[in-house]
């Protein structure tokens, strides 16, 4: 029963491990399907004034090939964005047992703007080593060790001498007698005293196979142990590392933004064209799927800081 509470708790924390990580994929998607969707848009906008521009004699038919070239690339990778989405989402209807084509829970509309990430606590310079101790496996572990020393104890008792005291007591009534009369009570008490003369080589035999179990459940608690710390450390590693990656990423962000404000101000004031517009649009749109790639990534490794924990993380509160 306790080895079945621990399988039991060890799918529990990887089940929903994997339910957050096929949602934060869910959500990645959406956020690059749309940047695609708006840049497609935008070459198909690029190549209307390129082929004008042909038109009227200002370019050549080969900036009008380029301009229909990058729009087709542009279609095929929303296309490949829109397969992945529909994978991702299958995915995680398979994780929650609905079926194809079904809503999913929680679902938020095409997100318009800025990536809308979720917020995530702050971990601070580590985390306490007792988070480890919810881990099923190392539960587990401790247990098996635990039981392998208690066995070793009483291999070793085996040595010793046994004493036992058998207790008799009762009341017998005399068969000669008339009914109702005579009888008499009676006990004993009997000691027993073994000694382990002849089972010398057998109980050293229980003892070094006790000592092996011993060995084998601190060597397999090590490695436990070991394994989670290396799990936990490569999630903050994750953590710390992607994080510095999302703030540069929004600082380009803000500034392609900036940029591409300054430009449409340029256009209304007859200092730029379109083309340029669009350009600038486009590097904001790429940003926009950088930050979010990482933003997402960022959550992935709180999830596996998660499930290394044993299912939970302080919340820098």
């Amino acid at each position: 029963a306790e080895a079945a509470a621990v399988r039991a708790a060890s799918a529990e924390v990887s089940l929903a491990a994997s339910v957050a990580r096929a949602w934060f994929a869910v959500r990645l998607a959406r956020e690059e399907l749309a940047c695609l969707r708006a840049e497609f848009a935008s070459r198909l906008a690029d190549t209307d004034l390129v082929a004008r521009q042909s038109e009227a004699g200002f370019v050549d038919a080969d900036a009008l090939s380029s301009a229909r070239l990058a729009a087709a690339q542009a279609k095929a990778s929303e296309l490949d964005a829109s397969r992945r989405l529909a994978a991702a989402e299958n995915a995680l209807r398979v994780l929650v047992a609905l079926p194809p084509g079904a809503a999913l829970p929680g679902d938020l509309p095409e997100p318009a703007g800025k990536p809308s990430v979720a917020r995530q606590p702050d971990f601070g310079p580590g985390l306490p080593s007792e988070l480890l101790l919810a881990r099923p496996d190392l539960r587990a572990s401790a247990r098996a060790l635990d039981a392998a020393l208690a066995r070793e104890g009483a291999a070793r008792a085996d040595f010793y001498p046994r004493l036992m005291i058998v207790g008799d007591a009762g009341w017998a009534a005399d068969p000669a007698s008339r009914l109702g009369a005579g009888g008499s009570g009676f006990w004993s008490l009997t000691p027993s005293l073994t000694l382990p003369v002849f089972e010398g080589s057998r109980n050293a035999a229980n003892l070094d196979a006790a000592r092996a179990r011993v060995d084998l459940a601190a060597a397999e608690w090590r490695q436990a142990v070991l394994n989670a710390f290396r799990e936990v450390d490569d999630a903050l590693v994750d953590l710390r590392e992607i994080a510095v990656q999302e703030d540069l990423a929004r600082r380009v962000l803000e500034a392609v933004s900036e940029r591409l404000a300054n430009a449409e101000a340029r256009l209304k004031a007859g200092l730029a064209d379109r083309v340029e517009v669009e350009a600038a649009r486009r590097d904001v749109l790429l940003a926009r799927r950088t930050f979010a790639g990482y933003a997402w990534e960022r959550r992935q490794a709180a999830v596996r800081l998660a499930a290394a924990t044993g299912g939970g993380f302080p919340s820098g509160e």
